[in-house]
């Protein structure tokens, strides 16, 4: 998907909004599946995914989208979702601000990733990446990314709406599910 939208943003066209809805949608069901899906015993495993980026949605020649690289997905427990060395996991332009302040990873950090990689889709760059850590950091944490429907006539109505409840700092007031 990234390679798709740097292509995109090289010959000076916008990634179409209904492709970029449709991927978005494929990888929230994805999400879904791991956040939902049982063990054997039938309790929740738990699955949160921790890297929710452009870089790891594949998208086949015939259009199916699969999520990848679910190496540092962790099971959501209590615990807190930093390295030994007390690094926060992931790609810091699309955290979720309260990652950055010691919270653990939940489904509802993916829903905010996933919100940042379609406001980056239909923007064509990603708002929350700053010119260095700690400017990308700040971004995170205090951006909030601009209106894509006065800019982009192919987006449906609404989608300013979606994106900011995606995109909300508060975990409380975004989507509490990826379905």
């Amino acid at each position: 998907l990234g390679n798709w939208r740097r292509y995109h943003q090289a010959i000076g066209k916008p990634f179409p909004a209904d492709v970029a809805i449709h991927v978005i949608c494929q990888v929230l069901e994805a999400l879904e599946y791991a956040h939902t899906r049982k063990n054997p015993d039938g309790s929740l495993a738990r699955i949160v995914h921790c890297d929710v980026t452009p870089s790891n949605v594949l998208i086949d020649i015939e259009g199916h989208v699969k999520l990848a690289d679910f190496g540092i997905a962790r099971i959501q427990r209590s615990e807190d979702d930093r390295t030994s060395s007390g690094m926060v996991r992931g790609k810091t332009p699309y955290l979720a601000p309260e990652m950055l302040k010691g919270v653990s990873a939940s489904p509802l950090t993916d829903v905010y990733s996933t919100a940042v990689m379609l406001h980056e889709i239909l923007a064509g760059e990603n708002e929350f990446r700053g010119k260095s850590p700690a400017e990308t950091v700040h971004r995170v944490i205090e951006h909030v990314a601009s209106a894509i429907e006065p800019v982009r006539g192919d987006v449906p109505e609404g989608i300013d709406a979606v994106l900011a409840k995606g995109l909300a700092k508060d975990p409380a007031k975004r989507y509490q599910s990826a379905e």
